[in-house]
Formats: C-alpha cells, sequence, structure tokens
C-alpha cells in the first residue's frame, strides 16, 4: 500500500555569503505565495570618530588609528558617558519580489513538498566524496528548511554541494523547480532583468 504524501506547507532557503545574509526564498503552500529577497550592506556614517591605539609587539613605538564609535551612557556603567566603537554597515533589503501560486501552478509544485522524501536525509551531512557529488557554491552556503502540519518536526538540510541526478536531494530538486520553474515565468510576465538563476550563485545582483 502506497503511503499517502505528507507537503510541507512551508519551505525556507536561505543563503550566505560568508556569514553575510544573501537571499531568502520562501514557499508558503498554505496561503500559495512566493517571496524572494536579496540582502546587500549599506554603510552609515558614524556618529563619531575616536582613536583607538594599536601596539606593536616588539616594537616601542605607539600608534592609534581612527575608527567609527559612539557615546553611551546607562546604569551599567554607572550613567558614565562611554566611548564604544561600533561597526558602521548595516544589512539591507536590496530586491524583493512576491507572486500568487496559481491552482495549476500548485499541483505541479506539490510533488516536490512531500515531506517523506526529505526524512532519509534528516541525520546526513554533505560529504566531500559523496557518490555523485560534482560540484559546490562557491563562497557561499545555503540551507533548507521545512515544515509541515503532521507529526513530522520541523527539518533543515545543507545544500552547499551539488549532485548528479542519481544522487540529487530533494531539497536541491525543490529549489531548482522553483527558481527555474515558477520564477522563470515570472520573469517573462514581467520582463524583470534581475532574477535568480540556477548556477553557482542563485542570484545575479
Amino acid at each position: 500500500m502506497k503511503t499517502r504524501p505528507i507537503y510541507f506547507k512551508r519551505v525556507e532557503f536561505v543563503e550566505y555569503r560568508f556569514s553575510d545574509l544573501r537571499s531568502i526564498l520562501l514557499v508558503d503552500l498554505v496561503k500559495r505565495e512566493v517571496s524572494y529577497q536579496t540582502y546587500g550592506e549599506k554603510r552609515n556614517p558614524p556618529s563619531m570618530v575616536a582613536y583607538k591605539k594599536m601596539e606593536f609587539v616588539g616594537e616601542v613605538e605607539e600608534t592609534s588609528v581612527p575608527v567609527a564609535a559612539m557615546k553611551i551612557s546607562d546604569g551599567k556603567n554607572g550613567f558614565t558617558p562611554t566611548v564604544m566603537e561600533t561597526d558602521t554597515w548595516e544589512s539591507v533589503i536590496t530586491s524583493s519580489v512576491g507572486i500568487k501560486i496559481t491552482d495549476e501552478q500548485l499541483q505541479k509544485l506539490l510533488p516536490y513538498c512531500n515531506a517523506l522524501d526529505f526524512e532519509p536525509y534528516r541525520e546526513r551531512k554533505m560529504e566531500f566524496d559523496d557518490p555523485g557529488r560534482i560540484g559546490y557554491r562557491d563562497e557561499l552556503r545555503m540551507a533548507f528548511k521545512g515544515i509541515s502540519d503532521s507529526c513530522l518536526p520541523y527539518i533543515e538540510l545543507p545544500m552547499d554541494y551539488y549532485y548528479d541526478d542519481a544522487h540529487i536531494w530533494p531539497s536541491e530538486k525543490l529549489y531548482r523547480y522553483i527558481v527555474i520553474t515558477l520564477l522563470k515565468e515570472e520573469k517573462k510576465k514581467k520582463k524583470r532583468n534581475r532574477w535568480p538563476m540556477y548556477g553557482t550563485s542563485s542570484l545575479f545582483i
């Protein structure tokens, strides 16, 4: 007897370049929505500039360099004004796209969203010498996250490596289908120039 499928109600693909958030691709199958956001960094001018002392090992000479800083005063330091070094960079959304999934698109998407197909990979890690490994996301890290309405717990899978068709993970199959089919169709409709593409990176900015 064939097991009845258990579909995810929400899946998410999060991409990082080193430690910086690069993009989030979210599919809500209950609301029938796909959203895609890309992120970058914006530099804000510091509220003040302070000088940080630099000491050189083995040398008597001392010097200082300017750093972005801010002055704070709270109960932890007795409300004594204190200068602290700050980061002038912040994460910002560089593009945002949302589309509605039609009934026809949903029926084609559901076979890729059967949570039972993902369960054999729950405890697996991607290894360099895995059978069928053909490449990796250069300088990028990606993770799949899925939630269903069943007794199956939340699942998160790595997506750092590419595999051939015989060994491809279901998370990569789903991601590829969403990007190549759903988003590509939307690109044709709206004639946009900057959209995520499947390859060494999921987007071009």
